[in-house]
């Protein structure tokens, strides 16, 4: 799954989590939807992982 709101750095082996949004959409109170769906493709990305790895450890 590719989102461009939510992506790691390989090189770092680092997450790069970028501002949430615009000041237009904190300004119309969208700022907690962007973050929440960040969260949730976070927690998404982090079992796919896990999911990754122990399929390989196997």
């Amino acid at each position: 799954m590719v989102n461009s709101d939510y992506s790691a750095d390989d090189s770092n082996g680092k997450f790069y989590l970028p501002p949430p949004g615009t000041p237009a959409a904190a300004y119309f109170g969208r700022h907690t939807t962007i973050i929440e769906r960040r969260e949730k493709i976070k927690k998404l990305t982090i079992q796919n992982r896990r999911l990754i790895h122990q399929r390989q450890a196997a």
